[in-house]
């Protein structure tokens, strides 16, 4: 960009929600499973950790995989999953948080 030209910097807040349906598959849900996912990762005391785990990294991600549960697939997908998911909703809010600044 050349000296002469003119551009203005804000800092922005972005603020994203979305509300997501997951299925994990039972096997994965059990007090072995938690205690081995617990060894490896973080401490994950019940399965509503492990569906907290998986809702993040998707809503973050859009992964193909789900770190410490395996494959992770939309819902209407006929591939084999530990993981699925639906986006139910996704609001979106944006709050400019700086006075203009010339540049």
């Amino acid at each position: 960009m050349s000296s002469d030209q003119q551009t203005t910097k804000k800092t922005v807040l972005v603020t994203i929600t979305k509300e997501i349906e997951v299925e994990i598959k039972n096997d994965m849900l059990t007090p072995e499973a938690l205690a081995e996912f617990s060894k490896f990762f973080y401490e994950a005391c019940s399965p509503d950790e492990m569906f907290a785990n998986a809702a993040q990294q998707i809503a973050r991600f859009e992964p193909s995989f789900v770190e410490g549960l395996g494959p992770c697939r939309p819902a209407h997908s006929k591939d084999d999953a530990v993981v699925r998911y639906q986006e139910i909703s996704e609001d979106v809010e944006a709050e400019v948080k700086e006075p203009s600044h010339a540049g």
